[in-house]
């Protein structure tokens, strides 16, 4: 081809040894479209939802070439897109429109400029970015606009108050006499006296609306004599207070509590006692709450032994024993008829306990059900592995006799004995099969017994055997 219009700008690049006659006049045209990308100015009337500045390949005048452009027209669109193409190009853009005006790459997020205003705007290629973001100074012919962030103002005069008025510039405030404070009307602010509360009891109330936020007050105490009262309601948040402040108001009635105090929640005085505190049960069914609620599971600690030692008491029936912060829960399930009592837990094990006499397993038959004979027992017993071990972080270095859980598990699989009802074989997590396993050892009594009891009827058929052969 004679010309080639491959970059951003669609200006014609001659072929080498082409164009003899007219590269002249093509050199001209593109001269005059640079020169409109350096400094072009175009104003663009726009209509409908869209206007798309649209490149072609060729040297005449197009709208997208020039550097500024000027925005006008009526559209129906908000914020109105105008899209530009995805080149490098530096553009100014003045919107003059009734509404925003949004410049992008088609597709791309953009930059908005609102009515009336102009940016600075270049195109990397991809989308439309903001050119300035960062002004180590600025100086302005005019004050900045509340809408831009500003107060309209040049300079405030000393002692004035600004006074908000939406997008106008802001009230400026004064006092007329020493003394005033700032009063709420209800729906505007002004400078005001309040009742004097020197000599005599005078009152002085503040109210502070649900949405108000900051309100301060200050008194000098060497400007106040006499006695009074400040009335606050709505939603105070106090930084600090001197003196006390009654229990009816949200305070204990005191400056200080001794660690035998109770404040009581009917009576609006501070209520103390010097004695052991007691809950009496024969005045109803009395209980004693910590925490938020009877149902929330907040618990109290008390130190009984140094600062190693403590008994937790949960609200979710739980009773813990901690010693050098290692928790253990000795007692779970408080009064649980159904499930009995808990000791210990999968994360929390007691390596000995010291017994006089044998534990007391219930077995009442009243107290079970689906009973039936045992379906294991020598073949299942002959299957086991006992092992001998070492137990990891134990200071004895003994060996210790019994079976490894893991083994026990794939006995029972080989045996097609259901894991999720056997009970001696156990996980920490039912959901988890990879979680710690463990056993319940007297769980493997009934099954030994029904062994002895298959190996007593082999005993007696093979002395029979005997016997008969004796005779012969």
């Amino acid at each position: 081809m004679a010309q080639d219009f491959n970059n951003d700008l669609k200006i014609s690049i001659i072929t080498e040894g082409s164009e003899s006659n007219a590269w002249g006049g093509i050199t001209n045209n593109n001269l005059l479209q640079i020169s409109k990308a350096i400094g072009g100015f175009k104003t663009v009337t726009v209509s409908g939802t869209s206007h798309t500045l649209t490149p072609a390949d060729n040297t005449s005048d197009q709208d997208f070439r020039n550097l500024v452009l000027d925005i006008e027209g009526s559209v129906s669109a908000t914020p109105y897109p105008l899209n530009v193409p995805a080149i490098d190009k530096m553009y100014i853009v003045k919107n003059r429109l009734d509404r925003d005006l949004k410049v992008l790459v088609s597709g791309q997020s953009g930059v908005i400029i609102p009515t009336n205003q102009t940016a600075i705007l270049y195109i990397d290629g991809t989308d439309v970015r903001d050119a300035i973001t960062y002004l180590s100074s600025l100086n302005l012919g005019s004050a900045l606009t509340v809408k831009n962030g500003g107060t309209g103002y040049s300079a405030l005069t000393t002692g004035r108050v600004l006074i908000g008025n939406a997008t106008s510039s802001p009230t400026l405030l004064a006092g007329s006499s020493a003394g005033q404070v700032l009063k709420w009307s209800g729906t505007a602010w002004s400078a005001g006296s309040v009742s004097s509360v020197s000599g005599g009891s005078a009152s002085i109330s503040l109210t502070a609306g649900s949405s108000v936020d900051g309100l301060s007050i200050e008194l000098d105490p060497s400007t106040i004599t006499g006695t009074g009262t400040i009335g606050l309601t709505g939603n105070i948040n106090v930084d600090s207070v001197t003196g006390t402040l009654p229990v009816l108001n949200g305070g204990t009635g005191s400056d200080s509590l001794n660690n035998a105090g109770i404040i009581n929640n009917v009576n609006t005085s501070l209520q103390t006692v010097v004695s052991n505190f007691q809950i009496n049960p024969a005045a109803g069914n009395a209980k004693l709450f910590f925490g938020e609620s009877s149902s929330n599971p907040e618990f109290i600690k008390h130190t009984v032994v140094g600062s190693s030692g403590q008994i937790e008491v949960f609200t979710n029936n739980t009773l813990r024993f901690a010693v050098a912060d290692v928790a253990v829960s000795f007692l779970t399930s408080i009064g649980a008829a159904a499930s009995g009592l808990i000791i210990g837990s999968t994360g929390g094990r007691f390596n000995d306990i010291f017994l006089v006499n044998s534990p007391n397993v219930s077995s009442d038959k009243r107290l079970k059900n689906n009973i039936q004979d045992t379906d294991i027992g020598l073949d299942f017993i002959n299957a086991l592995k006992p092992k001998k071990f070492k137990i990891n972080n134990q200071e004895d270095n003994k060996f210790h006799y019994g079976l490894i859980a893991q083994e026990v598990e794939a006995v029972l699989d080989e045996k097609n004995v259901d894991k999720k009802t056997f009970s001696p074989w156990l996980l920490a997590d039912s959901e988890d099969p990879n979680s710690d396993q463990s056993l319940r050892y007297e769980g493997f009594i009934s099954p030994m017994m029904k062994a002895i009891q298959e190996l007593s009827e082999k005993v007696i058929t093979l002395e029979a055997k005997v016997k008969e052969l004796e005779a012969k």
